[in-house]
């Protein structure tokens, strides 16, 4: 084993949000990217597109398109033989949540791309386009993996009112859903390069859940054998990473077995690097941080007094402890009186 070079792709100073991790994974990670869109896609429509030659749009592109909100992570896929430069804008769109009006925002995206596109395309004398202008297509992606199965609208047309007689103005645009509470695990794809996809996939399927550490640590020896590979060293440690920010209630035996895995994995110097740059009092907010919110989502919004209490508090073994009194409690006036907060 050698040495690894910490992630630059991964910032260790701000917390590693769901999203934001998708984000990382789905477009830091090309052959992630290439993978997901070929298990995800219809045969008839991976007949017609190029993935080979997906690129990830970023930065001033993003800024320039999105306004008022934006897409998760935009692919620009090209169209197999086509005369002209004709590409498909895939936007992917992450729910760690059941939201049942998920596909009027993404539709949204597509508003906004194409009113970029005709503003893009308006002639600087006359204001208008040309009569062939035609905008890009764009295909929607909601990739979920709550609690608890997606079950909100694919197409904008549902989640607005239906009056007989009206049904053709409603506005048609059908999203694509990636619920990975409907895969079982043993579907999901770990062949080959298809692992760096199959390991994420993986890890937020069951983020949410009790006492993963064992199986993570599966997870993990199943990408060793490309530990020497850069890009695959940068995904352990983002993997490594969301697993210690988001997966609670495990036991503290099993995540120190994780811990030394991706030591001996990537090198303790590595590892002792990525600690130092997550550092004691950001780990405590973020914990402190994630503790309200499990029990806003249990019991509802803790009083103001128990939530300053909380976020006074300065070690991250007393956040540890209010979790495991949290779990077991069933209402917050019960959690309240079990706790003995200054």
């Amino acid at each position: 084993m050698k040495e690894s070079k910490v992630s630059e792709l991964i910032d260790y100073t701000v917390p590693l949000t769901h999203d934001k991790f998708f984000c990382t994974m789905f477009s830091k990670f090309t052959d992630i990217a290439n993978e997901f869109l070929r298990i995800v896609l219809p045969p008839k429509v991976l007949e017609v597109l190029d993935v080979d030659g997906l690129t990830v749009e970023t930065g001033t592109f993003l800024n320039e398109v999105f306004k008022e909100s934006r897409a998760d992570v935009v692919y620009r896929v090209p169209v197999r033989n086509s005369e002209k430069l004709i590409c498909i804008y895939t936007f992917l769109e992450h729910k760690s949540s059941n939201d049942p009006v998920a596909v009027r925002q993404v539709f949204s995206y597509s508003v906004q791309f194409g009113d970029a596109e005709i503003k893009a395309a308006k002639d600087d004398n006359s204001g208008s386009v040309n009569a062939d202008f035609r905008l890009s297509l764009v295909i929607l992606i909601i990739i979920h993996h709550g609690r608890s199965r997606f079950t909100g609208a694919t197409n904008v047309s549902e989640v607005y009112h239906k009056i007989e007689g009206l049904e053709e103005y409603l506005p048609q645009q059908k999203a694509i859903l990636f619920d990975l509470n409907t895969i079982p695990e043993e579907n999901l794809p770990f062949d080959g390069k298809r692992v760096q996809l199959g390991s994420v996939l993986w890890l937020m399927k069951n983020i949410f859940k009790m006492n993963i550490a064992t199986r993570f640590n599966v997870v993990l020896e199943r990408l060793r054998p490309y530990s020497d590979i850069p890009l695959y060293s940068e995904l352990i440690q983002g993997l490594w990473y969301y697993f210690s920010s988001r997966a609670k209630y495990q036991r503290d035996g099993d995540v120190w077995k994780v811990n030394e895995t991706v030591k001996d994995i990537l090198g303790e110097k590595t590892v002792s690097t990525i600690l130092e740059k997550i550092g004691d009092k950001f780990r405590v907010e973020s914990e402190a941080k994630l503790l309200i919110r499990s029990l806003t989502l249990r019991f509802g919004s803790p009083s103001e007094s128990l939530t300053n209490r909380i976020r006074a508090i300065t070690d991250i073994s007393e956040i540890d402890r209010l979790y495991d009194i949290a779990f077991y409690c069933e209402s917050i006036e019960a959690f309240e009186h079990e706790v003995e907060l200054p």
